[in-house]
Formats: C-alpha cells, sequence, structure tokens
C-alpha cells in the first residue's frame, strides 16, 4: 500500500507523531471514562433503591455536599402523594489506609432490602457494626469478625459483606444513619431523600409540587436525577475542553509531518502529476497517510489509556471503585471517530499544498 510505505520511510518521525496523537487520544478516552463512569454509578445507584424521585439540596454539585434538614424530612412526609421516604447519608473520610473512603448512612428499609449480602449479616441498630463492600473487603483484606476503625477512634465490627454492582458503593462501608451522622458531624442532615409515591399519583405531579413548597431542595426523577447534576455538567465541560486541546494538538502534529513528508517527496509528487495522476488521486494519497498515522495513534492511545487506569487504580488516589477499571466498547468507537477527524483536519493543508503542485516546477524542485 502507497501511503503505508510512504509513512514508513521517516520510521522515528512517524513514530513520534503517532505517539502524539496517542497521547492526545489517551487524556480523551480517560476523561471520557471518568465522566461515563461517574453518571453510570450515580444512576445505578438511584436505580438500586428502585424509587420514583430523588431529592438533595438545591445548588450542591454531588450528594456529598447535600444537606437535607430533618425539618424537611418531617414536612415531605406531610404531602399525601408519598407513600414513604429513605435517607442515604454519604462522605468520605481519611483513614489509615485510604484518604477518601466512602462510608454509607441508610435507613432500614434500604438496608434490608436494597443490598445484597455476600456473607454474614446486617448490622444490629444501636451497635458498633459495619457491613463492608465487596470491593473493599478484597482491597484492605477485611472479613466477617474484622474489626475496622473509623473516625475518631471508633472502632466497629464487620457482620457481613455486600456487593451491589456499582463499584463506588462496594468500595465503602455501611453503617447505622445515626453512627455516620455523628461520624460526618451531620447533626440532624441527610445528604439524600429517595420518595415512593403511592400507586395512584403521578410523580410528575409530586416533583412539581415539592419544587414549588421546597424552594431550598431540588426533586428529580430517579431515572434524571444524576444526568442533572451540577458536578457532571462540570466533568462534562471538562472532557469537552480536553477534547477540543486534544483535537487541536494532535491536528497539528499530524498536519506538521505531512507538510515535512510532503516538501521531502516534492519531486516525486511532480513525476506522479506528470504521469497522469490526477489532484483528486494526490489528496487521496495524502488523506490515507494522515488516516493510517491516526488510526495507529488511536489504538496505541486506547492501549495508554487502559494502563492509566489501571495505574491510577493500582495507586489507589482516590476511594476504592471511583476510578474506572477499563475502556468501554462505546468509548473506543467514540476515540475511533476522534481519530478520524483528526486525520481528515490534519490532512486538508498538506493535500491542498501537494494537489497545487505544478509538474515543471516540482521536477526542477532541489
Amino acid at each position: 500500500m502507497l501511503a503505508l510505505r510512504n509513512i514508513l520511510r521517516r520510521k522515528v518521525r512517524t513514530l513520534i507523531t503517532i505517539l502524539g496523537v496517542a497521547i492526545g487520544i489517551s487524556l480523551f478516552v480517560t476523561a471520557i471514562s471518568f465522566s461515563h463512569g461517574f453518571q453510570k454509578q450515580m444512576y445505578d445507584i438511584i436505580k438500586n433503591y428502585q424509587v420514583d424521585i430523588t431529592i438533595q439540596r438545591k445548588g450542591s454539585p454531588t450528594p456529598i455536599h447535600s444537606r437535607i434538614t430533618r425539618e424537611d424530612y418531617q414536612r415531605l412526609q406531610n404531602i399525601e402523594e408519598i407513600e414513604g421516604i429513605s435517607s442515604m447519608i454519604i462522605g468520605t473520610i481519611r483513614t489509615k489506609w485510604n484518604p477518601y473512603f466512602m462510608i454509607i448512612g441508610v435507613s432500614n428499609d434500604i438496608l434490608n432490602y436494597r443490598i445484597g449480602l455476600l456473607e454474614g449479616r446486617v448490622m444490629l441498630p444501636d451497635k458498633k457494626e459495619a457491613i463492608i463492600g465487596q470491593l473493599a473487603s478484597e482491597m484492605f483484606n477485611y472479613g466477617i469478625n474484622s474489626e475496622i476503625e473509623i473516625g475518631e477512634d471508633e472502632v466497629y465490627k464487620i457482620t457481613g459483606i455486600y456487593s451491589t454492582s456499582i463499584r463506588i458503593i462496594d468500595g465503602a462501608i455501611c453503617l447505622n444513619l445515626e453512627d455516620v451522622r455523628r461520624i460526618l458531624r451531620f447533626s440532624d442532615y441527610a445528604n439524600m431523600l429517595f420518595i415512593r409515591v403511592k400507586h395512584d399519583a403521578d410523580p410528575v405531579t409530586v416533583i412539581r409540587k415539592i419544587n414549588n413548597n421546597f424552594p431550598e431542595l431540588y426533586a428529580a426523577r430517579s431515572s434524571d436525577f444524576s444526568s442533572q447534576m451540577r458536578l457532571n455538567n462540570t466533568v462534562k465541560a471538562f472532557v469537552w475542553a480536553i477534547t477540543v486541546i486534544s483535537l487541536f494538538t494532535s491536528c497539528i502534529i499530524v498536519s506538521n509531518t505531512l507538510i515535512m513528508s510532503i516538501t521531502e517527496r516534492t519531486r516525486e509528487i511532480g513525476i506522479l502529476v506528470a504521469v497522469g495522476w490526477s489532484r483528486l488521486r494526490i489528496i487521496k494519497m495524502i488523506m490515507n497517510e494522515a488516516l493510517l498515522i491516526s488510526f495507529a495513534g488511536c489504538l496505541l492511545g486506547n492501549i495508554i489509556g487502559i494502563i492509566q487506569l489501571w495505574i491510577l487504580n493500582y495507586v489507589n488516589i482516590a476511594g476504592p471503585g471511583w476510578i474506572p477499571v477499563s475502556i468501554s466498547f462505546w468509548i473506543f468507537l467514540q476515540s475511533i471517530i476522534f481519530s478520524t477527524i483528526v486525520g481528515v483536519l490534519s490532512a486538508i493543508s498538506p493535500a491542498i499544498i501537494a494537489s497545487k503542485l505544478l509538474p515543471a516546477e516540482a521536477l526542477r524542485y532541489e
């Protein structure tokens, strides 16, 4: 293949160009993986509790920053269309084994029905007991009857190991609601409320009533809640910024390499035109070279992205389960689209330069 032979003429330069594209694509796929992983896990958390409406404090970027008072909780109970309300307290603490270890406090209805125990039992009320996620159990070597220090020298006995198939939850520990409230110094606050409406009630009507009567709270259908969080929107904006920067940088790198290659092959291109090659065929040749470089960078970039995610999980700089462990097939397809755009855009200028070469001038070029 002519395009492949052309880019292999200067192997070192081509390799450096591919590496430059790969770094840009690795940043793209890593950022996308963080964004999609965070949104999916938040969606799965809410979906796991099978509730109609989710509530947090208005303006809170994440549930961790949300504060819902006991007063609001009691007033919500007076809405006749509401069948039941469950509370969740979620936060992070610094421990000896992790700087962002997540602890979760849930009301009994969630504890008894929404958390699947692999072994052991749930903790008893008013006891210094806890259940730990399977991921945290494996990472930090805690099992049934192990004692774990949480908060200010508070020791809890692990009575069960649970699994929810949600990594960020399986990397946490679950305590009684009041214990987490005390450890996080939440007083009478909760982070999130999960509402189940009565069978004959319309969730949209209940949401409208809550948002009108509780201006300090934000209620949404549970299926829509994760996509509307401020942090998720911020992460998306950050991903777009990374994408634009990576795209711009990759295009410049590939375009510069192609222009240098065309300069070295001016006489050759002149001969091709002289023997009958059309300008369109010249453009297609340059375009194929750019696409080959970009696709090679795409494959290498995905490999680098997977290695980056593995290293971040291995060194455990965030809480267990916070960082995705792989790049999904959908994100891989997005990276192919990204590399195609890089190839097309970077080839425009060099292709125009090559197609405008006049055979007589090109043949005289030294």
